[in-house]
């Protein structure tokens, strides 16, 4: 899931932003600093009608208007006047967290006093629950009008259905993400010439060979398609071979595990 970084930690700056169009709107000042980075997951939805509120436990430095990849881990009920405003609580993919009872201590400390100088708004605590309590909280929350109908990168990727394709591989098996520090256990790259919406060429899965490429053509036979936004992936394999979709799933599990995603083979969702 992707969360969008409103105020980082150490703060007791809250910046404001339109949920829906990311525009900037204040900075208002509140009575405690923020002990993790807080944001919000983007194609969601909560009942107060804005998107669901995350913080991400982390020790690195997030910056406000970010937009980082994150993995749930549980969720903080909370409340607000008496009305549900829960917390979902996420970490960065390359990192292993616990939420342990110092970390449950500090998120109690900073929401039961976070608005201290607003008297009229009373905040209280629940309880924490699981990472599938979260993940099942999340799921019931997420924009239902984000679909395949709207996905440009999947309008794109069809039309490579059933070709036979050249992709230039920038992440050869074995390599290691420079972000999220993962190892690619295939090889990963890009059709060239073909703009993607994330401005950079349209990605896809090499499947079908167990050393590093630079360069290898196939035929394209899925799309992962990611359900929470616009960043499908063709699956190549050699002409003349066959693969199935259990058999796609586990290839692509070492990325494709952190998003939301339906394989999609002859325009067909899976």
């Amino acid at each position: 899931m992707k969360v969008f970084i409103e105020n980082k930690a150490g703060s007791n700056l809250k910046s404001i932003y339109n949920e829906k169009t990311l525009e900037f709107k204040k900075t208002v000042t509140v009575s405690k600093k923020y002990p993790f980075p807080y944001g919000f997951i983007l194609n969601s939805t909560s009942g107060d009608g804005d998107n669901l509120d995350c913080f991400i436990i982390t020790n690195q430095v997030l910056k406000s208007g970010q937009t980082i990849e994150c993995e749930p881990i549980g969720i903080m009920q909370q409340f607000e006047n008496g009305e549900e405003d829960y917390n979902i609580l996420a970490k960065l993919p390359n990192e292993d967290v616990v939420i342990s009872e110092e970390i449950k201590k500090k998120f109690t400390e900073f929401i039961l006093h976070v608005f201290d100088n607003k008297p009229e708004i009373m905040v209280t605590v629940g309880e924490f629950l699981s990472k599938e309590e979260a993940i099942k909280y999340i799921d019931t929350h997420f924009d239902t009008d984000k679909n395949i109908n709207t996905s440009k990168s999947l309008n794109i990727a069809k039309q490579f259905l059933g070709k036979e394709v050249e992709i230039i591989i920038d992440r050869p098996l074995g390599s290691r993400h420079p972000e999220h520090g993962f190892i690619y256990k295939l090889n990963y790259g890009y059709l060239p010439d073909t703009p993607a919406p994330d401005s950079k060429n349209l990605d896809a899965y090499y499947i079908g060979t167990d050393q590093p490429q630079e360069r290898v053509q196939g035929i394209a036979v899925a799309i992962i398609h990611r359900l929470e936004d616009d960043d499908d992936k063709l699956v190549i394999i050699p002409s003349g071979t066959n693969i199935t979709d259990e058999e796609i799933e586990q290839a692509v599990e070492f990325q494709e595990k952190w998003f939301k995603h339906e394989i999609i083979r002859n325009g067909i969702l899976k």
